[in-house]
């Protein structure tokens, strides 16, 4: 796998260095300012949970290399619980009216959250293990890009709230390893791994297109986010606005 190893390594670089991430490492902003992007999470986090369970997951497998991702997807398949919990202590988690919510989840403006969990789809989907697990690892890769930008403003949130995130925080970017959950043997075996020639290209292709869509995503947000300070000053203006 080192030849998947270094290309991930390229590419979180890479990643590392869009703006979304300059800004939610700007400590001179207050944290919840710093965190208000995460609504635009909604649509990728809950159905990475199903991806997971559904896709990546397959029970009637005996390869030992997609046994190895089984035990991984068990450990990826539940964050959702943690990043519902945090919208909560966020003061995200607000009541709106269903079509609201779909409206959201499926509005424009949020659509490469959506591509980016269909890219995953298309492929996993009848992939041979080893390349699963090349794509897993390239997941893995970005996650752990995302968490590790963002851990920053969860501390300083709970420097100023007393309350711990759990989805944003140092719980969840202690799993985010950027490798493969395994134990023992597994972990060895996956550290060893070398991708038959005529997997390589496929593999290399898959991760570029992994860290495309997740760059996609994360470009994303970091829009939303500039619309909502433009509209969040403007209506301040307003307000202070003589009549």
């Amino acid at each position: 796998m080192k030849i998947i190893e270094e290309r991930i390594a390229q590419r979180r670089d890479e990643l590392a260095r869009l703006p979304f991430f300059a800004f939610v490492e700007d400590d001179s902003l207050p944290p919840r300012e710093r965190l208000a992007f995460a609504p635009y999470l909604a649509f990728f986090v809950m159905g990475f949970g199903d991806f997971n369970k559904y896709l990546l997951r397959d029970l009637d497998s005996n390869d030992p290399w997609q046994q190895v991702i089984n035990e991984h997807t068990r450990e990826d398949d539940h964050h959702w619980r943690w990043y519902l919990d945090d919208l909560r202590k966020l003061e995200r988690a607000r009541v709106l009216p269903f079509t609201d919510v779909l409206r959201f989840l499926w509005a424009e403006h949020t659509s490469k959250a959506r591509q980016f969990l269909y890219r995953l789809c298309g492929l996993v989907h009848g992939a041979d293990p080893r390349l699963r697990l090349a794509i897993t690892q390239a997941v893995e890769g970005t996650g752990w890009v995302f968490f590790d930008g963002v851990a920053a403003a969860a501390r300083s949130f709970t420097e100023e709230t007393g309350m711990q995130l759990t989805y944003f925080g140092h719980f969840h970017m202690e799993r985010e390893t950027g490798h493969v959950m395994a134990s023992g043997e597994a972990l060895h075996a996956v550290e060893q791994l070398v991708l038959p020639e005529a997997l390589r290209p496929a593999a290399l292709e898959a991760v570029d297109l992994v860290f495309a869509a997740a760059r996609a995503f994360i470009e994303e947000v970091w829009d939303n986010v500039q619309r909502d300070r433009r509209e969040s000053e403007n209506a301040r203006r307003q307000a202070v606005a003589p009549a």
